[in-house]
C-alpha cells in the first residue's frame, strides 16, 4: 500500500492526463507546476483517453452541424474541421512527414532527412488529400441523425 494520500495520487495523475491532453491537443492546459520527465512518461497511458475525448468533440460537432445545417457532407467538413483545430493536425502532420520520407527518400539517411523538414511534400499533399477525402465519403455516407 502506498504512503501518498489517495488525494495526491489523484491529484498527480489528473496533472498526468492533462500533460496528455496538452500534448496531443491544443486544448489550452493549466502548466504543472512540478513538470518531470516521470510524469511526461506516464501520459502515454492517457494517450487512449485524450484520443476518446478529441473523438467526442468532433461528433458533437458532427451532431450540431447537422442539426444546424441539414446538410450531412457539410457538417462532416465542418466537424473535420474542429477536429483538425483541436488536434493540431497532429496525425495528419505525421502522416504527410512519412509519406513524403518514404515515397522521395531511397537511402535511410535520405528518409529521416526528408521527414525532419518541416515543409511539405508532394507526396505528403497527396497522402494528406487521399486520407482526408476519403474520411469525408466515409463519414458522409453515415445517416444523417437529423
Amino acid at each position: 500500500m502506498s504512503t501518498t494520500p489517495r488525494s495526491q495520487r489523484l491529484r498527480r495523475e489528473w496533472q498526468i492526463f492533462l500533460l496528455a491532453l496538452g500534448f496531443l491537443s491544443r486544448l489550452p492546459v493549466p502548466p504543472d507546476p512540478d513538470f518531470s520527465q516521470d510524469k511526461l512518461d506516464g501520459a502515454a497511458r492517457y494517450f487512449p483517453a485524450v484520443g476518446l475525448l478529441l473523438g467526442a468533440i468532433s461528433a458533437v460537432a458532427l451532431l450540431t452541424f447537422d442539426a444546424l445545417f441539414n446538410n450531412l457532407p457539410l457538417a462532416v467538413l465542418l466537424s473535420m474541421g474542429v477536429g483538425l483545430m483541436v488536434s493540431g493536425a497532429f496525425h495528419e502532420d505525421g502522416l504527410a512527414d512519412s509519406a513524403d520520407g518514404f515515397g522521395g527518400g531511397w537511402q535511410r539517411d535520405d528518409v529521416l532527412r526528408i521527414m525532419k523538414d518541416s515543409r511539405i511534400g508532394s507526396y505528403g499533399t497527396v497522402a494528406l488529400v487521399m486520407v482526408l477525402g476519403i474520411k469525408a465519403l466515409a463519414l458522409s455516407s453515415l445517416p444523417s441523425a437529423s
